[in-house]
């Protein structure tokens, strides 16, 4: 799995670690077109994948839209997060590829087992982000990594599940 450090320019959570990237739609016809499994979302992802990590090569049809997750974060009293994100497995990824771009991210790292993950968030829970903790806490991730093989039958795309 992919972590990056989110850039210290960042406005909310700069600093802290979590999941590769977020797709964030833009508002235009090859975005927001949900038909097509999903199309336009994964097209924003391939879009933030290059935005963020410079990752060029990302196959959208190898992309699965697990489930949209709804969550609410403030970090400061004028900055916060409140939406619903679409949760994105992509298995296929040439980490060489990474090209981090330091707007966005300060660093980036590759965790290789779902308790591998455990142990450097018992360890350091803070310097995550609030979203990428509570994902982990409900597991999701780890029933995903469990079974690896079997994604397709793992996708929820009829519930919007609340994280907090």
């Amino acid at each position: 799995m992919i972590l990056q450090k989110r850039s210290a320019q960042k406005i909310t959570f700069p600093s802290v670690w979590t999941n590769a990237c977020c797709s964030h739609p833009l508002w235009n016809e090859h975005e927001i077109c949900t038909d097509m499994n999903n199309i336009g979302i994964r097209r924003a992802a391939r879009r933030k994948l290059q935005h963020e990590l410079g990752i060029q090569s990302a196959d959208i049809d190898k992309m699965k839209v697990m489930g949209r997750f709804l969550y609410k974060a403030m970090y400061d009293d004028n900055w916060g997060e409140h939406e619903i994100d679409y949760v994105i497995v992509l298995r296929v990824c040439d980490v060489k590829q990474i090209r981090a771009n330091p707007e966005e991210v300060d660093a980036v790292a590759t965790v290789s087992s779902i308790e591998e993950l455990h142990e450097i968030l018992k360890s350091n829970k803070s310097s995550f982000s609030p979203w990428f903790n509570l994902f982990v806490q409900q597991n999701f991730l780890r029933n995903w990594w469990r079974d690896l093989n079997r994604l397709d039958e793992l996708i929820d795309s009829k519930i919007i599940h609340r994280l907090n």
